[in-house]
């Protein structure tokens, strides 16, 4: 709930198709974050019941 957005969320870096993929996908799961989402983020709702097994992925996906 980062500066009171009402969100609970995670962000990772996605590759700029796989953002656009996902933000289509499920608007309501994944965003593109403010400030770093031009740079290809994605933002993932925790709230909102995500697959842990996608959330795993993405972020892994982030660190290589």
């Amino acid at each position: 709930d980062h500066h009171g957005d009402g969100r609970i969320a995670t962000w990772c870096k996605a590759l700029p198709d796989d953002q656009l993929d996902l933000v289509e996908s499920n608007p309501e799961l994944f965003f593109v974050p403010p400030y770093v989402g031009p740079s290809g983020w994605v933002g993932i709702r925790l709230d909102r019941k995500p697959d842990w097994g996608i959330v795993a992925e993405l972020i892994e996906q982030g660190y290589r």
